[in-house]
């Protein structure tokens, strides 16, 4: 008789293979959305806990809580200004991209040629980077790069979202959360997540023209199977966040799509087993199937069976 799994194995363990076929059975029929986090640009790029204790130590932050981003960020802002932040953020992950990119010979990271080989029509992302961009354009692909309109100002500043339909030769790349080529964009700060949600209330579902989310974005959340890549438990307020923006836009996801959450195990935890447990079970309601592992090897491996499958 086989003995049950136990938490430590249940955690670690990969996708079951009934579940690879229907995610790499989604991304040859070009029905899955890409949903990028830091883990998959980390390293060169810092993950969110490790950016928040830098700025926790450089700045002085008198809490305990040095691993919260949005928190930490917010401190800055208070005794700084919001702008210096952004700007030494963008300046800062601009060094380190750019010198990525010099000792690799301009290639993107490993993660992002993945991705881009993957084919899809559609990648959202919550990082910063240009990574993405540049492994689209080194296999002839053509990127439609836009930012979310979370705020007026970048209303004012980008115009209206452009009449595009994604294709495999130009998918759309959305930046939910900024991109480093607009400091306005850069979502970080507690504040900034507030301004995000009330936006995303007051520019809802009733005026699409009008609406925060482009349309296709809003179509791809919808209608096609999601894949939350390099997210860790820390990142649990982006789900909540995530769960509140599709209600507010009117979003109804499509029952028959399975969507994935890979996420990065928490780096320390007093009450992990509970923590992780929680997060399983709150977006299970979301349709959402939670699997613990590392965003390198799982690309790897999701890699290469979708090399298998189409060959």
């Amino acid at each position: 008789m086989a003995l049950p799994a136990t938490y430590e194995q249940e955690r670690d363990a990969m996708l079951s293979e009934g579940e690879w076929e229907t995610l790499v059975e989604s991304i040859t029929s070009t029905r899955c959305t890409p949903f990028i986090g830091a883990g998959v640009a980390a390293p060169p790029l810092p993950l969110g806990r490790d950016l928040a204790r830098q700025l926790a130590e450089i700045y002085r932050y008198p809490l305990t809580d040095t691993f919260n981003l949005p928190r930490v960020a917010q401190y800055v802002s208070i005794i700084r200004s919001p702008g210096l932040l952004k700007r030494q953020i963008i300046k800062e992950f601009t060094t380190k991209q750019n010198g990525y990119y010099k000792d690799a010979g301009d290639q993107a990271p490993t993660n992002y040629k993945i991705l881009a080989d993957l084919t899809q029509t559609t990648y959202i992302t919550t990082n910063y980077d240009g990574f993405l961009e540049r492994a689209l354009k080194a296999v002839d692909r053509s990127p439609v790069v836009e930012s979310c309109r979370w705020n007026d100002q970048l209303w004012d500043m980008l115009g209206d979202y452009p009449d595009h339909e994604p294709t495999q030769e130009k998918p759309i790349v959305f930046h939910l959360h900024g991109a480093l080529t607009h400091d306005l964009s850069i979502l970080i700060t507690e504040d900034d997540y507030i301004d995000f949600t009330v936006t995303m209330a007051v520019r809802g579902s009733h005026d699409i023209s009008q609406s925060a989310l482009w349309s296709q974005i809003r179509e791809a959340l919808g209608y096609t199977s999601l894949l939350f890549i390099g997210y860790s438990l820390e990142d649990w307020n982006f789900r909540v966040m995530l769960k509140y923006l599709t209600r507010q836009q009117g979003i109804i996801s499509n029952p028959t799509s399975l969507s994935m959450s890979i996420q990065l195990p928490p780096a320390e935890s007093n009450t992990r087993e509970d923590a992780e447990a929680f997060l399983r079970d709150y977006l299970r309601t979301s349709n959402i199937k939670v699997y613990w592992a590392d965003a390198a090897q799982f690309l790897a491996e999701l890699h290469s069976r979708v090399r298998d499958a189409r060959s």
